[in-house]
């Protein structure tokens, strides 16, 4: 059975368009980031590093699990450093 596309009449939901918003533009104004505010990034970071290390090595998540979500924080960290 081939499968194909559900028309939104046949659903009878309408696709939210909102969800899509413009490309972040380096012309955008964000406050600088405060020595304070870089502090608790900096803290936010490591205790989800923390998390993330304790729960691979209790045996609740596996390594590629844990290295995805060192990654995320990592990414995290950085996009709160670019308010810089």
């Amino acid at each position: 059975m081939k499968s194909r596309p559900i028309s939104t009449t046949e659903t009878g939901v309408t696709p939210n368009r909102t969800l899509h918003r413009p490309p972040f533009k380096s012309t955008d104004r964000t406050p600088a980031m405060t020595d304070d505010d870089a502090d608790d990034a900096i803290d936010r970071f490591l205790q989800k590093a923390d998390d993330a290390y304790g729960e691979y090595d209790e045996g609740y998540a596996d390594a590629d699990a844990t290295l995805r979500r060192l990654e995320r924080h990592i990414e995290e960290l950085r996009e709160a450093r670019k308010g810089e």
